[in-house]
């Protein structure tokens, strides 16, 4: 499998990391109210209704935002797709989708310029291989000395950047 995060819960083998990506809440352009997120749980988020994944970890701040049902109107599963996500924002049913980066980087600019990045949150993801506990480590090994040989060679997967060094 290739994309899960590293998180507490999971228990399979990783590969290190070949990429990283960048999660954070995005708003409608003409949607100027919800820039007034400064920080969790404030009175503006408060007032938000967000889209975010259903499953799939981001971090310590977003497990503890589905638990709080105080720090928002009301958190709404993000549909198969981001072109189902989009929709339900420009349609007015959500305020705030939290999701990577990519999507926006993949869409046409000027369709990107319609959807702003909120400043308040930002998590960036290192995408790694997940491996099941049957998989022998010295395979893991000689695909981790690929990732390493295409990192050190300034290498690309796909669109997807480049570990920082932050």
């Amino acid at each position: 499998l290739a994309g899960l995060s590293l998180s507490p819960q999971r228990s399979y083998k990783f590969s290190a990391a070949f990429a990283e990506h960048q999660f954070q809440f995005y708003r409608l352009k003409s949607a100027v109210r919800w820039q007034n997120i400064k920080d969790w749980c404030d009175d503006t988020m408060s007032q938000a209704t967000m889209i975010i994944p259903e499953q799939g970890y981001i971090g310590e701040e977003i497990e503890a935002l589905r638990k709080n049902t105080a720090c928002n109107t009301m958190i709404l599963s993000s549909p198969p797709g981001h072109a189902l996500a989009l929709d339900m924002l420009e349609k007015n049913r959500a305020d705030l989708l939290l999701s990577s980066d990519l999507w926006l980087r993949r869409m046409p600019a000027a369709k990107a310029d319609n959807y702003v990045a909120l400043p308040f949150f930002k998590w960036r993801d290192q995408i790694r291989i997940a491996f099941s506990a049957a998989v022998p480590d010295e395979f893991i090994h000689k695909v981790n000395a690929q990732i390493q040989k295409h990192r050190a060679e300034g290498k690309k997967v796909c669109d997807m950047e480049l570990l920082s060094d932050g």
